[in-house]
């Protein structure tokens, strides 16, 4: 059976953004219909968030546009 958005708090602690939360439901869900194990598919959705956060970390942070007169 497929986990529902507010079971993802409960499956991971890696997901702290709410886009983040769609993207680990989306990947674990996924791996769930096609493998069925549960565990599995708790690893391979909490590795895809652990990239993410990883690469959104190295990413440069962008200053705000000055405004010009």
């Amino acid at each position: 059976m497929p986990w529902m958005l507010s079971q993802v708090i409960h499956k991971t602690k890696k997901a702290t953004t709410a886009k983040l939360k769609r993207q680990w439901l989306h990947v674990a869900n996924g791996e769930l219909a096609d493998h069925g194990d549960e565990k599995r598919a708790i690893r391979a959705a909490d590795s895809v968030i652990a990239a993410q956060v990883k690469r959104d970390a190295a990413k440069p942070k962008r200053k705000a546009p000055s405004s010009a007169r």
